[in-house]
């Protein structure tokens, strides 16, 4: 309705055919049967849905000209010889348009009223005007008691072109629809790589440390270091343990090697089984070792490798050396050792190093398609 103007010198209303089939001779079906009073050679009577409020009662249209509509309801006593304010109602899809002209009303029976506009060139001309020609030109049609206005908001004209939006409005929106992308995109890969973590990276809690593969010396019992010789030729002492029961223990150096303390030196408290020297033969490898809970050491037998790194390192790759792990002490911790897949400095040698196991891909997801096929079975 706002897109075009609303003109009092519209389509005439005289034509002797319309495309909705109304003419100067056609009227409606009367309200109790008979053929309804025309408006005049000038102005017919046009059948179309409207809804009259008079008084706070509603009054169901039939048929309406420029200067006079038919309703149809309950009307009380008194109604007619009248003039009320009316207010007219057109409904469409979504929205309605109403007038509210000054009206006479004339009673025609018990059940149907005329009503005559008393200034028929009032403000509300222009607007019932637009509405009947629109009507009678078939840019509106009705569907039971609604009106539909396809074409009165579109322009009717040919070759109309609609607007071609600017340079900068398409750079805009061609922004918007990367950055969107690229914002799923990153949430895809963030979501899989903690899927990824969660089902197939098994963190030690424990580090692993660094050493040159030898045999350890450990204490025979409980006691203080009473001598600690380092450079200890084969055969000779190289650590004395006074024992709480007075006597002095002596351990022999077995082989011609490099002797390596564990955190000891003279004066040291010891408990029997703890670690004193490690002894390393020159061509002895360099190891990482690591006290692993059980759960985790049965994982990594099926694996048989894990990955290591320094602080702010690379992860690198490890073989598992020990494949019987059968032993497990007290605190029901596996000792393990690895064989690093590139060999470390040796200022490494001493240091501990991060751990974690990493699950085999491929082995999960033919497991699962294997669980697959059985269930579909």
């Amino acid at each position: 309705m706002t897109d075009r103007p609303f003109s009092a010198s519209s389509v005439p209303l005289m034509d002797d055919a319309q495309p909705n089939g109304v003419s100067k001779t056609d009227t409606l079906a009367s309200l109790d049967g008979a053929v309804p009073r025309s408006g005049g050679p000038e102005h017919p009577l046009i059948s179309m849905p409207f809804t009259a409020y008079i008084d706070g009662r509603q009054f169901a249209g039939k048929a309406l000209s420029l200067v006079e509509a038919q309703v149809s309801g309950l009307a009380e006593q008194g109604l007619e010889g009248g003039n009320r304010l009316v207010r007219l109602a057109f409904e469409f899809h979504g929205f309605s348009v109403s007038l509210a002209p000054l009206m006479r009303i004339e009673r025609v029976s018990s059940g149907s009223l005329i009503l005559h506009f008393t200034e028929p060139t009032g403000p509300h001309l222009p607007q019932l005007r637009y509405i009947l020609n629109e009507y009678i030109s078939g840019n509106l049609t009705t569907v039971g008691s609604v009106i539909s206005a396809g074409t009165m908001s579109e322009p009717s004209g040919e070759g109309v072109r609609p607007p071609r939006e600017s340079f900068v409005k398409w750079i805009i929106s061609s922004a918007g629809t990367v950055f969107a992308l690229v914002a799923t995109a990153a949430l895809l890969v963030t979501a899989w790589l903690l899927v990824d973590h969660r089902l197939f990276i098994t963190e030690f809690q424990t580090p692993g440390h660094v050493i040159v593969e030898g045999e350890t010396l450990r204490a025979v019992a409980d006691g203080q270091i009473a001598f600690l010789d380092l450079e200890a030729m084969e055969g000779g002492v190289v650590v004395a343990i006074a024992a709480t029961s007075g006597e002095t223990l002596s351990l022999a150096m077995p082989c011609d090697c490099e002797v390596l303390a564990i955190g000891i030196r003279e004066g040291s408290t010891v408990l029997s089984g703890e670690d004193l020297v490690r002894l390393i033969e020159p061509s002895a490898p360099v190891v990482i070792e690591a006290e692993l809970p059980a759960m985790d050491a049965v994982a990594l037998l099926a694996e048989g490798r894990a990955e290591f790194r320094f602080a702010g390192s690379a992860w690198r790759d490890a073989t598992l050396l020990d494949r019987d792990l059968a032993t497990v002490d007290g605190r029901g911790t596996v000792s393990v050792r690895f064989a690093p897949s590139e060999p470390l400095e040796a200022g490494r040698i001493g240091g501990f190093v991060e751990m974690r196991l990493v699950h085999d891909r491929s082995a999960f997801f033919l497991q699962l398609t294997e669980r697959g096929l059985d269930f579909t079975r």
